[in-house]
């Protein structure tokens, strides 16, 4: 399990590279292969990074460590087929020590309602939603990795929310009727009620504000996965 959890977070941030000059070159490997450009997935060379975690998942924390515990680092790693978010804060140290916060929320990644008879996990969803004066079709985040950067006072009415930095390619209608894809760049994580966001992650059960609260503190890279549905079973549309 630390060995897991030492891979992910050293190709999602290389954020140990301080601990020793040789791991400072294995970090710079990782970050030039590009594993935190926005929209990129995690790169596969999982050599550097166990090499840069060899020595972190036995060491104790002092206590300057260990008041670091509940800050430093953040990942938001959502999982499409449960349903869930995983939030990890905390220094690498701490997070391959077990000793980081850790813990999971109720999310919604669908775009299709579910009162449609569109397949609910379908990436695209059929009609058409206006915001600002564009009329597009909502689009779910791909699979990737993606920085998180920064907070908007309140998203679709649902209180504060965290901008994650994708640009994803929708479809838009045009006023003359004419149908073209055009990126956006409009995608949050934040609260919800309901079953369905128009792209967003939308966390449920009033769990919003604990993650802000672990946004803010955190002071180190901030980051958010998202992993892609498993192969569909069945022939039918809808899992019901």
């Amino acid at each position: 399990m630390k060995k897991l959890l030492a891979t992910f977070v050293a190709l999602a941030f290389g954020a140990v590279a301080t601990m020793a000059q040789e791991q400072v070159a294995a970090a710079g490997a990782i970050a030039q292969a590009g594993a935190l450009d926005p929209g990129s997935t995690l790169q596969s060379d999982t050599v550097f990074a166990e090499a840069v975690f060899a020595e972190v998942a036995g060491i104790p924390l002092g206590e300057a460590e260990a008041a670091l515990v509940k800050g430093g680092d953040l990942v938001l790693a959502v999982h499409r087929d449960s349903q869930t978010m995983t939030v990890y804060s905390g220094t690498p140290a701490a997070i391959v020590n077990g000793l980081a916060e850790v813990y999971t929320v109720p999310v919604t990644t669908r775009v299709v309602k579910a009162s449609s008879s569109q397949h609910r996990d379908d990436m695209t969803r059929d009609g058409y939603v206006e915001y600002r004066g564009v009329v597009y079709r909502p689009t779910q985040l791909p699979e990737g990795t993606y920085r998180l950067d920064y907070i908007q006072r309140d998203v679709a009415g649902y209180g504060p929310g965290i901008h994650i930095d994708a640009f994803v390619d929708t479809i838009i209608l045009t006023e003359d009727g004419n149908i073209k894809t055009m990126p956006m760049n409009d995608y949050f994580v934040h609260g919800t009620d309901i079953d369905n966001t128009w792209g967003c992650v939308g966390v449920k059960s009033g769990a919003i504000g604990r993650v802000m609260r672990t946004y803010t503190r955190s002071y180190g890279p901030r980051i958010l996965t998202i992993d892609a549905y498993s192969a569909r079973r069945g022939p039918s549309k809808r899992d019901d």
